[in-house]
């Protein structure tokens, strides 16, 4: 009777086994992060997003996160991560990332899951060359409930530059972009390849060249992805050679 039990039983109790094992290894982590908590997991949010893994969540609370080290990184780097940061304090004000004129607040690369940017200000970025505050560059990222202000590129997106060659294009929901400026194209907003935006706002944003709110071009990658705007204003935005 033993003989032939056995060999039944051992493949389910080995197949529980796995199926247990997987299912804690997809669980996706919470990290949280406060400039002057020491409760928190981390202090900066770099020091978080190294840490995190595929499908994590990294919540901050309030402060002012900057960098102080010589070299120009952006402040904020995720390369290769789809992961969600998340600010806890509902007004963006109280959270803020700040490129101080000298570096680009945050760089998103090669995330090819779902990625959120949420409830921050991004402040005095700048870049000398795309994108001030943010830079996506083939990542599916929904920012929502942030503001840019300040924001500087030489080259184009004051505020936001992104590339995109996914399916899903970047999004930005409920966002504020406020007296963001680029050298070439889209004070606010330079995108190449697709970008949604819903009930968002553009003030004062100007651009050398074109589109002073937002400039969207063709996908270089040869994709037909289209843009939705819905529910935008534009205010005082200007650009020299059109679409202001």
């Amino acid at each position: 009777m033993f003989d032939n039990r056995l060999p039944v039983f051992l493949p389910l109790f080995s197949a529980s086994m796995l199926f247990f094992a997987a299912s804690g290894n997809s669980r996706a982590d919470v990290l949280t992060v406060d400039d002057d908590d020491p409760a928190a997991d981390f202090a900066t949010i770099q020091e978080a997003v190294d840490a995190a893994a595929e499908g994590d969540r990294i919540e901050v609370g309030p402060g002012y996160y900057f960098a102080d080290s010589k070299s120009l990184v952006p402040v904020v780097v995720i390369d290769g991560k789809s992961i969600e940061i998340v600010a806890i304090n509902v007004d963006p004000a109280m959270t803020v990332i700040a490129g101080q004129g000298i570096r680009r607040c945050v760089e998103w690369s090669d995330a090819d899951g779902s990625c959120k940017l949420d409830g921050f200000t991004l402040d005095s970025g700048y870049s000398d060359t795309d994108g001030g505050g943010l830079l996506i560059d083939r990542s599916a990222v929904e920012v929502q409930g942030c503001v840019f202000e300040g924001c500087t590129a030489v080259g184009s997106g004051g505020a936001i530059a992104s590339i995109s060659e996914t399916a899903l294009p970047p999004i930005a929901r409920n966002c504020r972009f406020v007296a963001n400026t680029a050298g070439v194209s889209g004070g606010g907003i330079d995108a190449d390849g697709g970008f949604d935006l819903f009930d968002c706002v553009f003030e004062n944003d100007t651009s050398e060249l074109y589109g002073g709110g937002i400039h969207v071009s063709g996908d270089p990658f040869g994709k037909s992805n289209y843009s939705i705007v819905q529910n935008c204003e534009f205010h005082r935005c200007e650009s020299k050679y059109g679409g202001g």
